[in-house]
């Protein structure tokens, strides 16, 4: 169970990948971010790997509680809805996704702990993915899935919220479901 404090320490956790790099994350930079001495902080999270296994369930707890249909009314049940959904990205907007998700890649080529997260992740959205495409008929739903994965990790980063070109964002959603439309109809 995670309290408040731990919350927030895990989140400036995130904003110190995202603002500095993973590189830059120590449980001394950790702390001072935080505003809590070294010791408070090893109260917390005694160890490194303490750290990164509650930071990964953390990250993993913000997104995966965006894609859970049981207690998710608004989740939606049919492949362009659930485009759009990821589309959003409403966990990332307070996580940074932009900024966090090529940390998090970096990161994981060197911490085991790491990898296990983005495989979790990853294997949740591909599976949810999988889903709507077997839904619609599809006869290689695992490969079409990872394509449409492939396309909207990329595209995160030329048009999403922070990336480069963001003005396009929309546009971009739309020919996304027109070749959706296309391709399955």
């Amino acid at each position: 169970m995670k309290t408040d404090r731990k919350q927030q320490i895990l989140h400036c956790a995130v904003e110190i990948i995202c603002n500095q790099g993973y590189s830059a994350l120590s449980m001394r930079a950790l702390a001072r971010s935080s505003g809590i001495k070294l010791g408070a902080l090893q109260y917390h999270f005694p160890t490194w790997k303490d750290l990164l296994e509650a930071l990964a369930a953390y990250i993993n707890e913000q997104y995966t509680s965006r894609n859970e249909t049981d207690n998710d009314p608004e989740y939606p049940q049919d492949l362009k809805g659930f485009l759009q959904y990821i589309f959003d990205d409403k966990a990332g907007e307070s996580l940074y996704s932009v900024r966090l998700f090529p940390q998090l890649w970096a990161m994981a080529q060197v911490e085991p702990i790491m990898a296990g997260l983005l495989e979790e992740m990853y294997g949740l959205y591909r599976q949810n993915l999988e889903q709507q495409l077997k839904n619609i008929g599809s006869s290689a739903p695992l490969q079409e899935a990872l394509v449409l994965i492939s396309f909207f990790e990329g595209s995160n980063y030329f048009v999403g919220k922070e990336g480069l070109w963001p003005e396009h964002r929309q546009a971009v959603f739309e020919k996304l479901l027109a070749f959706v439309d296309d391709y399955y109809s």
